[in-house]
Protein backbone atom coordinates (compact mmCIF):
# COMPACT_ATOMS: atom_id res chain seq x y z
CA UNK A 1 0.00 0.00 0.00
CA UNK A 2 2.90 2.42 1.13
CA UNK A 3 4.38 1.73 -2.18
CA UNK A 4 1.43 2.37 -4.45
CA UNK A 5 1.54 5.75 -2.11
CA UNK A 6 4.89 6.83 -2.68
CA UNK A 7 4.41 6.20 -6.40
CA UNK A 8 1.23 8.40 -6.67
CA UNK A 9 2.91 11.56 -4.55
CA UNK A 10 6.06 11.09 -7.26
CA UNK A 11 3.61 11.24 -10.09
CA UNK A 12 1.60 14.44 -8.44
CA UNK A 13 5.08 15.91 -7.97
CA UNK A 14 6.08 15.21 -11.55
CA UNK A 15 2.78 16.88 -13.02
CA UNK A 16 3.76 20.20 -11.08
CA UNK A 17 6.76 20.43 -13.22
CA UNK A 18 7.03 22.32 -16.63
CA UNK A 19 6.62 19.93 -19.68
CA UNK A 20 10.17 20.38 -20.88
CA UNK A 21 11.49 19.46 -17.32
CA UNK A 22 9.52 16.64 -16.92
CA UNK A 23 10.26 15.27 -19.94
CA UNK A 24 14.00 15.31 -19.49
CA UNK A 25 12.82 13.33 -16.08
CA UNK A 26 11.17 10.93 -17.92
CA UNK A 27 13.75 10.56 -20.56
CA UNK A 28 16.72 10.08 -17.46
CA UNK A 29 15.01 7.71 -15.08
CA UNK A 30 12.14 6.11 -16.68
CA UNK A 31 13.92 5.57 -20.28
CA UNK A 32 17.53 5.31 -19.22
CA UNK A 33 18.71 7.72 -21.47
CA UNK A 34 22.42 9.93 -20.77
CA UNK A 35 22.21 13.45 -20.49
CA UNK A 36 24.44 14.29 -23.31
CA UNK A 37 21.30 12.57 -25.54
CA UNK A 38 18.56 14.31 -23.72
CA UNK A 39 20.71 17.16 -24.89
CA UNK A 40 20.53 15.95 -28.27
CA UNK A 41 17.11 14.99 -28.44
CA UNK A 42 15.95 17.77 -27.12
CA UNK A 43 18.61 20.25 -28.87
CA UNK A 44 19.54 22.23 -25.47
CA UNK A 45 23.18 22.39 -24.35
CA UNK A 46 24.49 19.37 -22.06
CA UNK A 47 24.52 22.36 -18.88
CA UNK A 48 20.79 23.20 -19.41
CA UNK A 49 19.25 19.71 -19.05
CA UNK A 50 21.69 18.62 -16.20
CA UNK A 51 20.21 22.19 -14.63
CA UNK A 52 16.88 21.78 -14.74
CA UNK A 53 16.54 17.97 -13.99
CA UNK A 54 18.67 18.94 -10.59
CA UNK A 55 16.41 22.07 -9.67
CA UNK A 56 13.67 20.06 -10.82
CA UNK A 57 14.47 16.97 -8.12
CA UNK A 58 15.64 19.52 -5.26
CA UNK A 59 12.04 20.56 -5.75
CA UNK A 60 10.25 17.33 -6.09
CA UNK A 61 12.24 16.19 -3.16
CA UNK A 62 11.90 19.09 -0.73
CA UNK A 63 7.61 18.71 -1.77
CA UNK A 64 7.96 14.81 -0.98
CA UNK A 65 9.40 15.42 2.75
CA UNK A 66 6.67 17.62 3.69
CA UNK A 67 4.09 14.78 2.66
Amino acid sequence: YEDKESKLDLEICLEKIEPQTREMIKLKYYMGYKLEEIATILELPVGTVKGKIYNALKSMKKELEVR
